[in-house]
């Protein structure tokens, strides 16, 4: 008899960014070893255009988590802003562009903060030109108002804005990042980097809590999909968008519930202190 490699009840999980809450139901739960097993043994080769999306995904569930989520010693918000770093040099080495960056970030620490210690918060990926040149196009989180960015970065032009929508913050990573044929000068590397305190968002695995969320934000949806996955089975997926200042807390949740969201809110939260 073939040796059964699934749970027989659902399962599911929840992602929180931010004020966007995405909500997973899977038909079954596999044993991890299995599961792992089962991949292994039908292992594709690497489809660059998943691992796109993969990395698309990611960077925007960042920016919804940090965007609008950092505050000053005033307690305003910080409004989150674009930044293009381009080399007067045709430098096409990453990793003398890596530095010059690296060194960058040092010094705009230093003449925002006064200290070395690294506060600011960032999203950015590598952009690389028609003629091989490096730009770097970097979302910060919580840079406050400064008008010397192009002496502190020394290297060439620079362009700095103010963005007042998430849709604007997540379509202008994504419009840079690196899909296809250019992927080769990043082997090894992420398609997108970030600071190392910027928020993550807060996965919860338990079918219970991610009923208690369907149940309490049914309002609050924007979007729905059913789709099946091998190894996985049928999934439900749910994003609901939170309004003005919600938080996930706000809701008539199950203690239980509310208890191991809050500790892992504060887990992350944890993590990220400067």
């Amino acid at each position: 008899m073939q040796e059964q490699n699934f749970y027989s009840y659902p399962s599911g999980k929840i992602i929180i960014c931010g004020q966007t809450i995405y909500c997973y139901f899977y038909s079954q739960k596999w044993f991890a070893h299995k599961r792992r097993k089962d991949r292994a043994e039908t292992k594709k080769a690497s489809d660059p255009l998943l691992s796109f999306k993969r990395s698309k995904t990611n960077t925007e569930r960042i920016i919804k988590c940090n965007a609008w989520e950092w505050f000053g010693d005033d307690g305003q918000t910080f409004l989150p802003v674009f930044l293009t770093l381009t080399f007067k040099e045709n430098i096409q080495n990453l990793n003398i562009a890596n530095r010059e960056f690296s060194k960058f970030i040092q010094r705009l620490n230093y003449e925002v903060h006064g200290e070395k210690k690294a506060k600011l918060q960032y999203l950015g990926v590598v952009e690389f030109q028609n003629r091989g040149a490096i730009h770097y196009h970097i979302i910060f989180f919580n840079l406050p108002f400064i008008q010397n960015v192009y002496d502190i970065w020394g290297n060439g032009m620079v362009d700095l804005k103010g963005v007042k929508t998430m849709r604007g913050l997540t379509r202008y990573l994504s419009k840079y990042m690196v899909k296809g044929g250019e992927v080769g000068r990043l082997k090894g590397r992420k398609r997108y980097f970030t600071s190392k305190k910027v928020l993550r968002p807060v996965v919860i695995k338990d079918y219970f809590i991610a009923k208690d969320i369907f149940d309490n934000l049914e309002k609050r949806l924007e979007y729905k999909k059913s789709f099946k996955i091998d190894f996985i089975g049928d999934i439900d997926f749910y994003i609901y968008l939170l309004q003005n200042k919600e938080r996930i807390l706000d809701f008539d949740l199950d203690h239980q519930s509310r208890m191991a969201i809050e500790s892992e809110i504060n887990r992350e939260r944890e993590k990220t202190k400067l």
